[in-house]
């Protein structure tokens, strides 16, 4: 997303994009709200629990591959994840991978799949699952970077502090 900010002067703000951060599509942004990948690398903006969601109707059985619907390939919660269902004693299948949470969500909907998303992304049609049987998920980090290589340098800095003041509200 691209603003007009005076004169000739641009600031790009990153939208989410697939993968945008683990395929360094951040390079091209001043400013980028992402999921941490690494320790230390941007400002800590706030933790996003991950969790099971299911349809209201959906059982977990122990003696059955567990269908899951899961982030895109590369991205930092798909590894995370796939760290996490590595831990099932029958095994899973991915039957649906997207980077949108609407797919993901479409797919348990469905009865295709379960799928781990962020506590705040899990609508009122599904319901958290907690189950014995399911490992025990991790938080994503979400932190803001900015682009010091730019002529908006100045422009950056207030931006991600507006961004810091108004989640902190």
């Amino acid at each position: 997303m691209r603003g007009k900010i005076s004169g000739n002067r641009n600031l790009t703000v990153l939208r989410t994009l697939p993968d945008s951060y683990s395929q360094n599509r951040i390079r091209d942004a001043d400013v980028a709200i992402v999921t941490r990948d690494k320790p230390g690398r941007g400002e800590f903006l706030f933790s996003e629990q991950l969790v099971w969601a299911g349809a209201k109707n959906s059982v977990i059985r122990e003696d059955q591959r567990l269908s899951v619907a899961v982030y895109e390939y590369g991205s930092e919660a798909r590894k995370k994840v796939m760290t996490a269902l590595g831990k099932l004693p029958c095994g899973y299948r991915i039957a649906y991978s997207s980077p949108y949470v609407a797919g993901q969500i479409a797919a348990v909907e469905s009865g295709t799949a379960i799928a781990v998303l962020t506590r705040c992304s899990v609508p009122d049609s599904l319901h958290i699952i907690n189950s014995g049987q399911l490992p025990t998920l991790p938080s994503l980090d979400v932190v803001v970077i900015s682009c010091d290589n730019t002529a908006n340098t100045k422009l950056n800095e207030l931006l991600v502090n507006e961004i810091k003041l108004q989640l902190s509200r």
